[in-house]
């Protein structure tokens, strides 16, 4: 019998349109005879086809969006149905999964990924992580694990697991467009995270789940070590977002965005918790909890005198760069902060600027860039029109100013002024705006000089 050929057949035979209205209806599915196996083949042709179809719409005229949005709808309800049944059938099917991943971690070889450090950036639309994106069941038409079929297809198997990450560092910042972003790893669905250490940025751009070490685990987070800058919208923690068994873990977090379940150790947990330790720069333990004994606040200074705290662990680089030359490297503590950039000789009469950074208080290791810039050729002081222009070479910061003079007694004189910029050393052209008619002079020490003038 051809499994998937019936079960087309039945996706037809139980799915109904009005042909007046449009709306359509889908009746129980019969699933004798029937496995997960065999659904999930049909769904994955299901969506093959609402790919197709999606692709088709797209490139068509834009009097077909409102139809699409019905028949995308539509799609997803009968996709929906499927997915129903399937866990109907997997809640009464036999489960027998073992997760060898936290009782064997460093028994075995396949399976594993060890002793792997990073230093690039990562950005991905879901499931980023610095060293892996996800550590679970990958499904042809779901490579992201957006519609979480992978605990549907394997419920009615017997299988042993084995995943770990184990001794791996990121140092780099860690970047999900839409969720589930981890200083290790994106997505855990099972495994372990064993004595991993992170120390970037991570950020779920428009989604859940940030985690210094997982954004998303159903696994196992195990004397971990994460210093991280986090940024997210529901789930973010300075372990993990959102976490099962979180043990032994050392984390200090600095929260830059979230709107809820924030924590120093984890957003949300559900697992076992115990010797957990935070530096309180967040809010506490998990979801803003302390829990004595399994998240306990620590200072600074005695987290980083623990045995296994990461080298640097206390220190983050900001590196100023000037094309492809070192101009100079700053260690800075987390949150602290720099005063005083590093000057940069000028090229000719071109001026070097750095570009603007956040430097009053870092949480990550930042690379600071500028460039040269031409110098301005006129200052101006007053109205518009300007009363006073100058010419000549001015830099960054240079102005004009400009300061009336009292000449008592001297009744010819119609006005006077005091031109100055600060730091300015050679020949000045100076124009004003004027009557027609008179004379200008300066004035000396032994009283008035005429100058040279024309009237423009």
């Amino acid at each position: 019998m051809n499994n998937l050929k019936d079960v087309g057949k039945q996706l037809r035979d139980i799915i109904h349109r009005d042909p007046d209205t449009g709306e359509i209806t889908i009746d129980k599915l019969d699933v004798t005879g029937l496995s997960t196996t065999d659904l999930t083949a049909a769904l994955s042709d299901l969506h093959g086809r609402y790919v197709t179809l999606t692709t088709q719409l797209d490139e068509a005229m834009d009097t077909f969006i409102d139809g699409f949005g019905g028949i995308s709808g539509q799609l997803s309800r009968v996709m929906g149905t499927m997915f129903s049944t399937m866990e109907e059938m997997s809640g009464s099917s036999p489960v027998s999964t073992r997760d060898l991943s936290v009782e064997e971690t460093y028994d075995h070889d396949l399976g594993a990924v060890d002793r792997c450090v990073n230093y690039g950036a990562v950005t991905a639309d879901n499931n980023a992580g610095g060293v892996a994106g996800t550590v679970g069941f990958e499904v042809s038409f779901d490579m992201e694990d957006q519609l979480n079929v992978s605990g549907l297809i394997t419920a009615d198997a017997e299988q042993t697991v084995f995943a770990a990450l184990r001794r791996c560092s990121s140092y780099a910042a860690v970047t999900a467009r839409e969720s589930r972003a981890g200083g290790v790893a994106g997505n855990m669905d099972v495994g372990v995270a064993a004595e991993c250490a992170a120390a970037g940025s991570v950020t779920a751009q428009t989604g859940d789940y940030t985690g210094g070490i997982a954004g998303f685990s159903a696994g196992t987070v195990r004397g971990c070590w994460a210093r991280s800058e986090l940024t997210g919208n529901k789930y973010v923690g300075g372990v993990a977002g959102r976490g099962t068994d979180l043990t032994s873990c050392r984390a200090w977090a600095h929260v830059a965005g979230a709107s809820e379940y924030v924590g120093s150790v984890a957003g949300w947990a559900e697992g076992e918790l115990y010797d957990n330790l935070y530096v309180p720069d967040a809010p506490a333990g998990v979801d803003g909890v302390a829990l004595h004994g399994r998240c306990d606040p620590v200072d600074r200074e005695k987290l980083l005198d623990m045995d296994g705290a990461p080298e640097s662990f206390d220190a983050l680089t900001v590196t100023f760069l000037a094309g492809e030359e070192i101009v100079e490297e700053v260690r800075v503590d987390f949150g602290g902060g720099i005063d005083t950039l590093p000057p940069v000789p000028n090229d000719g009469e071109r001026y070097w600027k750095w570009d603007e950074a956040q430097l009053d208080h870092i949480y990550r290791s930042l690379t600071v860039t500028g460039r040269y810039y031409a110098p301005g050729t006129v200052l101006s002081w007053g109205g518009d029109p300007a009363e006073f222009l100058v010419e000549g070479v001015f830099y960054e910061g240079q102005a004009l100013s400009v300061t009336p003079l009292s000449l008592s007694g001297d009744e010819e004189a119609l006005g006077a002024w005091s031109l100055q910029v600060e730091g300015y050393d050679g020949e000045l052209t100076v124009r004003m705006r004027a009557e027609d008619g008179g004379a200008v002079y300066r004035v000396t020490e032994s009283g008035r000089e005429k100058l040279s003038s024309r009237t423009d």
